[in-house]
């Protein structure tokens, strides 16, 4: 005994699936981002090597100064 109240619908798979390479987005970003990183890293080190540099400068003008007394 069916009841009058139950609906069956079938599904029709109309279009393909679409091909997606897996992790595509992911690899492009990884190959740019690996020689960035890099040439970021290589910046900021040179970049804090010349604050070193300009810091110690002064400490030094002193230890000179002294000695001379």
């Amino acid at each position: 005994m069916e009841s009058p109240y139950v609906v069956t619908l079938s599904r029709i798979k109309k279009r393909k699936p679409l091909n997606r390479r897996s992790g595509s987005i992911r690899r492009l970003s990884r190959d740019y981002l690996r020689n960035e990183g890099i040439w970021s890293f290589v910046v900021e080190l040179l970049l804090f090597a010349l604050l070193a540099a300009i810091s110690v400068w002064p400490m030094i003008d002193t230890i000179e100064a002294l000695r001379s007394f």
